[in-house]
């Protein structure tokens, strides 16, 4: 995949013009992809969707993050949780905080703040550099602005792609796809990575406007998935989700618009996971 985004970046150098380039590489990556790779879905945006930031991360490695989503670097253990936040517009959020609240600031890059109510942790977007107020109100405007595009570009895809790793029932994550289907009226795919100790396995259910795919391998990092001896242990089964990745067809046709693709642009400059 690397090697595709390099040559798709090599190529558009010649195309004048920093967003048309951009928007050539992106359908110059999906065209090299779809002819090379065997894909079991498509869609036209893809949205990780914890429960950490495994999922985010090899979105981006796979080229198929394509904007930064409020729960990007959230880790997320309910869908009925993050889908109150949907309904309610993230109205609430991180009202009543517990962790790293000290008002003077910490002298550390970040704070570990959780969401009491619904259980959410924050490792990566509230300062430690700055007043515990002036962190929070930094990280809801960043959270608001997320979501607010977020949503807009829902509202104009038909096939919506979330991408997870849980061991969440697949009742609740039945009910999640429903219900975004129902507030949205497109098709939602639920694309699920589930730690296993069986080989490679993909079960796959199709129902009215809702597509899930749960996809079964070791997901567990070669150092293994203890925190205190590994510090790399998040990142999970590499080759695995390199595998999954690639069985995912991106269209980009929603990043074609103009005023998307510059909102997009600036946010992402600044993501990393405390911007």
């Amino acid at each position: 995949m690397q090697m595709i985004r390099s040559l798709a970046k090599l190529l558009s150098c010649f195309i004048p013009g920093s967003e048309r380039r951009k928007i050539f590489r992106a359908k110059l990556e999906f065209a090299l992809c779809k002819h090379l790779f065997r894909k079991d879905v498509s869609a036209d945006v893809v949205i990780p969707l914890g429960k950490e930031c495994r999922a985010a991360y090899y979105a981006t490695q796979a080229g198929l993050r394509r904007f930064a989503s409020p729960l990007d670097w959230i880790t997320s253990p309910s869908l009925y949780e993050v889908w109150k936040l949907y309904e309610s517009n993230f109205e609430h959020f991180f009202d009543n905080c517990s962790g790293d609240t000290c008002e003077q600031p910490t002298g550390l890059p970040h704070r570990d703040i959780t969401d009491t109510p619904t259980g959410m942790f924050a490792p990566h977007i509230f300062s430690g550099l700055i007043p515990f107020s002036e962190a929070r109100r930094k990280a809801l405007e960043i959270i608001c602005r997320r979501w607010k595009r977020q949503d807009e570009i829902m509202r104009k895809a038909q096939r919506i792609l979330f991408l997870t790793y849980r061991d969440n029932p697949i009742e609740e994550i039945e009910s999640f796809a429903r219900n975004m289907h129902a507030k949205y009226g497109n098709t939602i795919i639920m694309v699920v990575a589930r730690n296993s100790p069986e080989k490679w396995r993909l079960k796959r259910r199709k129902l009215d406007g809702i597509e899930i795919l749960e996809y079964f391998f070791k997901d567990v990092h070669p150092g293994g998935d203890d925190k205190n001896t590994n510090p790399d242990f998040w990142q999970g089964d590499k080759r695995g989700w390199t595998k999954l990745t690639r069985k995912i067809s991106l269209s980009g046709k929603i990043f074609d618009s103009s005023s998307i693709a510059k909102t997009i642009k600036a946010d992402m400059r600044t993501d990393g996971r405390a911007s």
